[in-house]
Formats: structure tokens, C-alpha cells, sequence
């Protein structure tokens, strides 16, 4: 499966995630902000929606697209 923004897969109705998934997206969200925030890049300058992409383990990924 190719990444696709999370936002696809919360408002597809065919795609039934629990809580524990939604979570587990805004934890990954959380993770990828901190781990950028600690590089020299200090912070990302256009999160949103679009950019966070759950990639084949259905783990959110933070893009610069």
C-alpha cells in the first residue's frame, strides 16, 4: 500500500478504525514532531493533514509534501 494521508482513511467509511488506531495515529503524529524538533531542523513549518501519511504498517509518517 502506498502512504496516504490519514485523513483518507478517517473519513472512509469502507475502513473501520477503534480508538487504539486513531490513538496510535496521534501518537506517531506526537513522535515525529518531537524527533523533529530535536533535529537541527527544529521544526517542520506546515503540518497538516495532508501531510501525514500512513505508510503498509499503518504507522503515520510526517512528510513535507
Amino acid at each position: 500500500m502506498p502512504p496516504h494521508p490519514h485523513q483518507d482513511l478517517l473519513n472512509n467509511d469502507e475502513v473501520n478504525l477503534d480508538e487504539f488506531f486513531k490513538m496510535s495515529f496521534m501518537t506517531d503524529i506526537a513522535k515525529g514532531m518531537e524527533y523533529l524538533h530535536k533535529t537541527h531542523l527544529v521544526s517542520h513549518g506546515n503540518l497538516k493533514s495532508p501531510n501525514c501519511l500512513v505508510d503498509s504498517r499503518w504507522t503515520v509518517r510526517v512528510s513535507d509534501d
